[in-house]
């Protein structure tokens, strides 16, 4: 983990962004260390299409990073945390009416060519209280994942709980993605959860979602790659967590000699893991009115699914006044991070 930032690199706005990445840049030359994000809608600045497009009233900054020595020997510990935190009375921001008319028009998209993936979410709202670590240590006893981060530098603190690995790159310049499609839920019983898991590795459609992410994946790491450096050692596999099975594939490649090892933001954003195209398809949703990427909790952003910000809960969420039926029936299904 890190700690006591000597510096942060911030972009609130499009005229900021550019001075950021130099920044950034500057950092690691001098050999710094970054930790912190960029918003999913820096995607926006790194297209020119799709610049006049970025949506306005963001509650989080484009970039946030903080300039680091290097990684912290005490870093904070969320399990050592005292004090209380509470997530209350979630509403989310659609009404099972306005859901349905989004999904027409995806599946019209869909139908039409113009894309062949969407993520259409909606914002959650809900009352926060409490301390940051504190809600982190709950979060981290009720759902253990191998990947998580709390970002508290400038701007709404961001909580980060996945068990999906967006890439990582090892000292040799090789890269490893292990993306994650296709999902059960965990049986009542030992037999109902092979069962489960039988079903999720058989199940023909959770196959086809997950070799079209494998197949996107494939090809936007081979722009990055040397020229036949691409394997797919693990196809289809299953793991299994707290509340789900998760069909899960490996990805490998050898970076091309001019990367090193290491990715530009542009790289991220533009050629790797299909944000390039989700990016694209952003276009089209913003245009239809679906432009809905993130769920903004007071101030505490929980992204959902392909955001890699996962949080998983094993109690499916209360009936709560003022919670339309489409998220009930989303929580009940699974579909929907649950907030007990």
């Amino acid at each position: 983990g890190f700690a006591e930032p000597e510096a942060l690199i911030v972009a609130r706005t499009a005229d900021e962004f550019e001075a950021a990445l130099a920044a950034a840049e500057a950092a690691t030359e001098s050999g710094k260390w970054l930790a912190g994000y960029f918003s999913y809608e820096a995607g926006y600045l790194l297209e020119p299409k799709l610049r006049p497009l970025l949506p306005d009233n963001r509650r989080v900054p484009l970039v946030c990073l903080g300039v680091f020595r290097g990684p912290s020997d005490r870093p904070p510990d969320p399990m050592a945390a005292s004090g209380q935190a509470a997530v209350r009375n979630p509403v989310a921001g659609w009404s099972a009416e306005r859901y349905r008319e989004r999904f027409l028009k995806l599946h019209r998209h869909l139908a039409q060519g113009d894309c062949y993936q969407g993520n259409l979410t909606f914002p959650v709202e809900a009352e926060w209280s409490g301390d940051p670590l504190a809600l982190m240590a709950q979060l981290t006893g009720r759902q253990p994942v191998r990947y998580a981060s709390m970002v508290d530098l400038e701007g709404p603190v961001v909580l980060s709980r996945s068990p999906e690995l967006f890439f990582e790159i090892d000292a040799e310049g090789w890269i490893e993605a292990l993306p994650m499609k296709g999902t059960a839920p965990r049986g009542a019983t030992p037999e109902e959860d092979r069962a489960q898991k039988f079903m999720l590795a058989n199940d023909v459609k959770n196959q086809a979602e997950n070799r079209m992410i494998v197949d996107l994946l494939r090809n936007d790491i081979s722009v990055l790659a040397r020229v036949g450096s691409v394997r797919v050692p693990e196809l289809f596999a299953v793991e299994s967590f707290a509340t789900v099975h998760q069909m899960t594939s490996r990805i490998t490649a050898e970076l091309a000699a001019d990367r090193g090892c290491a990715l530009s933001p542009e790289d991220v954003f533009c050629q790797f893991a299909g944000l390039g195209c989700e990016d694209k398809f952003a276009g089209i949703a913003h245009a239809a009115g679906m432009c809905f990427t993130s769920a903004e909790i007071t101030d505490l952003t929980l992204a959902h699914e392909d955001l890699k910000q996962q949080i998983y809960y094993r109690d499916r969420l209360p009936v709560v006044p003022g919670v339309p039926e489409v998220l009930q029936a989303l929580s009940a299904a699974g579909d929907i991070l649950s907030i007990g």
